[in-house]
C-alpha cells in the first residue's frame, strides 16, 4: 500500500507537529492521484489549518468545485470570505452555494445547519405571537426593577463568546469594536443560575409569556439572555448556526443612535418593544451611542416546527449536521489508504471517549498500521489498542 505525503501528514498531525503536518498534506494535495470527493475532503481539512486568511479561501474554493455537494465547504468559503471583508466574492459564493450546492434558500440566509422547506424572512410581524403583547405589557414595570443605572455594578456580566455557557460560543468572534457582554437568564444545566437569581422578575415574566422558550433553552436549543452593547461598539455581520428558531429582542435600555441589521434591512429598537428575527440571516449590529444599550434575547421554536415530535426530530438533525463538521474539522481523512476510523477510535481522536479497559481519558499514540490498512490507537493508560 502506497504510504505517501498525506499519511506523514496525519501521522505529524497527531504527534502535534501542525507545521510538519501541513507540509506534507500539501505535498500530498500536490503530487498524490485520489478521487475529487477525496481531493476536495483533504483541501477542507487543509483551510482549517492555514495560518493565512487568502490560503484558506483558495483551498476552500477549489473544495467547493470539486465537490458542490460538501457543503461544509460551502459554508467555511462564505465565513472566510465573510471574514475577509470581500462583499462581491461573499455573494457570488453564497449563490453558487444556493444554487450548486443545494444548501441554502437565500444567499443571506446561510447557518452552518439548515433545515429545509421552513418558511424564511429576515423580519416576522410580532403580532403574529400572542405572547408578545403579554411581555410588552409588563416590559415598562421591568425596566423599573431592574435599576438600569447600577445594573453594571453587581451584574455576573460575561463577555459574548466566553466559556460560560455550552451554546452561542462562536459569537464572539463577530466584535469587531467595543464590548458585548450577557447575562444568561435560561440556558443548559447550571449555566443560568446566577443571573436567574440575580434578575428573577425577568426570569419569571419569560417563564410566564413564553415557557416553551425556557424549555427550549433549558434543551440546549436555545437561549434567554440579557444583551449589553457598549458604547461605540460594532457587531459585523454573521450568520446563526441554524435555522430551527426565531430570535426576539425586546428594548430596555435603548439610546439614540443604535440599531440592528437583518438581511440587508435597518432597524432600530424602542424601549418597552419587541422586535422579531430570524438571526440564520446575515445580521449586524452599531452602537454609536455614548451608552450601553440592552436588550432581552429570547430565542424560541420556528412556527412551523411543531408538534413536539418535530422538534426533537429537528434538533436531532441539527446536532448530527454540527457533530459531523466537527469531525470534518478536527480529523484529517484518512481515506483512500487507509479506512476512516470506528466511532470508538473517532471519540478517542476527538477527546470525548474514555477507555474500555480501564475508563480512563489519557489518550495515545496513532499510529497507521500498513496491513490492516486501519489508523490503529494504543492507549497510554493501559496499553489497551483501538482500532
Amino acid at each position: 500500500m502506497d504510504d505517501g505525503h498525506w499519511a506523514d501528514g496525519v501521522r505529524a498531525f497527531f504527534q502535534g507537529d501542525t507545521d510538519l503536518a501541513l507540509r506534507q498534506f500539501h505535498l500530498g494535495l500536490e503530487k498524490e492521484e485520489v478521487s475529487t470527493k477525496i481531493l476536495a475532503r483533504r483541501l477542507y481539512f487543509v483551510a482549517e489549518l492555514e495560518k493565512g486568511l487568502g490560503d484558506a479561501i483558495r483551498c476552500l474554493r477549489r473544495a467547493a468545485q470539486l465537490d458542490p455537494e460538501l457543503k461544509q465547504a460551502h459554508v467555511a468559503l462564505c465565513l472566510a470570505l465573510e471574514e475577509a471583508g470581500e462583499e462581491e466574492a461573499l455573494r457570488s459564493a453564497a449563490c453558487r452555494a444556493v444554487v450548486e450546492g443545494g444548501l441554502w434558500s437565500h444567499w443571506r440566509q446561510r447557518p452552518a445547519a439548515f433545515l429545509p422547506g421552513l418558511a424564511a424572512s429576515p423580519w416576522w410581524p410580532a403580532e403574529l405571537f400572542p405572547w408578545v403583547k403579554a411581555l410588552e405589557a409588563r416590559a415598562k414595570n421591568l425596566r423599573r426593577r431592574l435599576d438600569l443605572r447600577t445594573i453594571f455594578d453587581a451584574a455576573p456580566w460575561a463577555p459574548v463568546g466566553g466559556q460560560h455557557r455550552a451554546s452561542g460560543s462562536h459569537d464572539g468572534h463577530a466584535l469587531r469594536r467595543g464590548a458585548w457582554h450577557e447575562i444568561v437568564l435560561f440556558g443548559l444545566g447550571n449555566e443560568a443560575e446566577e443571573g436567574r437569581s440575580r434578575f428573577l422578575a425577568l426570569a419569571e415574566a419569560v417563564q410566564s409569556a413564553v415557557p416553551e422558550a425556557v424549555t427550549m433553552a433549558q434543551e440546549g436549543a436555545g437561549e434567554v439572555i440579557l444583551s449589553a452593547l457598549g458604547p461605540g461598539s460594532h457587531v459585523a455581520r454573521h450568520c446563526g448556526r441554524a435555522n430551527h428558531r426565531l430570535t426576539a429582542h425586546l428594548g430596555l435600555c435603548i439610546p439614540q443612535g443604535c440599531g440592528i441589521q437583518v438581511g440587508g434591512e435597518w432597524r432600530c429598537w424602542q424601549e418597552d418593544k419587541i422586535l422579531i428575527f430570524d438571526d440564520s440571516f446575515e445580521h449586524e449590529v452599531q452602537n454609536n451611542s455614548n451608552s450601553t444599550r440592552v436588550v432581552l434575547l429570547i430565542r424560541f421554536w420556528h412556527p412551523a416546527l411543531n408538534p413536539p415530535e418535530r422538534r426533537k426530530a429537528a434538533l436531532e438533525h441539527i446536532q448530527a449536521e454540527l457533530a459531523y463538521t466537527q469531525r470534518l474539522q478536527t480529523l484529517p481523512p484518512l481515506a483512500p489508504d487507509y479506512a476512516e476510523p470506528t466511532r470508538a477510535l473517532e471519540e478517542h481522536l476527538l477527546g470525548s471517549g474514555a477507555c474500555p479497559n480501564c475508563r480512563s481519558l489519557r489518550g495515545g499514540d496513532l499510529t497507521l498500521d500498513e496491513q490492516k490498512g486501519r489508523a490503529r490507537l494504543v492507549l497510554s493508560c493501559c496499553g489497551h489498542a483501538l482500532e
